[in-house]
């Protein structure tokens, strides 16, 4: 793990999320792979479709993750969801800190989610963030594109690629 880590270069106390998309993944095995990151100095989360959810002991493995993340959301056939969820499709389970509500969030093909809980919000932003460097002076007159402002501008929601990866 060590070396791992070393060639990954991730600092101790980064949210290292498992995305569980197999049929027939043992709970088990969630919880050794959760217990290895904290154990490496990592935060841990879990993230899994809700048709999959069935499958895995939810009560067994919450205390070995700080965050769960949960796709529910109905098909759309590659028409666009805008960025109010449809909150009659949440999904009615326990532990939800985060929320995916579509895989097309504004026609971007870009999957949409929302923080549901403090404890999500306390993750993604923490108060002990160090302040950010100074930033050089920049030129005016060219526009300037900031990778860290979100389509809807508002750090509460979260966009992932398609292999999930948080941004």
């Amino acid at each position: 793990m060590n070396a791992a880590k070393a060639r990954a270069n991730v600092k101790p106390g980064t949210l290292m999320i498992l995305d569980a998309e197999i049929q027939g993944m043992p709970t088990s095995s969630v919880i050794t792979f959760l217990d290895t990151l904290r154990a490496a100095g990592y935060r841990t989360g879990f993230y899994t479709y809700k048709y999959l959810l069935p499958n895995f002991d939810l009560e067994a493995i919450h205390p070995h993750m700080d965050i769960f993340w949960l796709a529910a959301y109905p098909l759309a056939n590659g028409r666009a969801a805008d960025k109010n969820p449809d909150f009659n499709y949440f999904p009615s389970t326990n532990y939800v800190d985060l929320w995916q509500y579509t895989d097309n969030l504004l026609g971007y093909n870009v999957d949409g989610s929302i923080t549901i809980t403090d404890n999500a919000i306390k993750l993604f932003n923490p108060s002990t963030a160090p302040a950010p460097a100074p930033q050089p002076k920049v030129d005016q007159s060219k526009p300037v594109v900031n990778p860290q402002t979100h389509v809807d501008g508002q750090s509460r929601y979260c966009l992932a690629r398609r292999r999930r990866q948080i941004h």
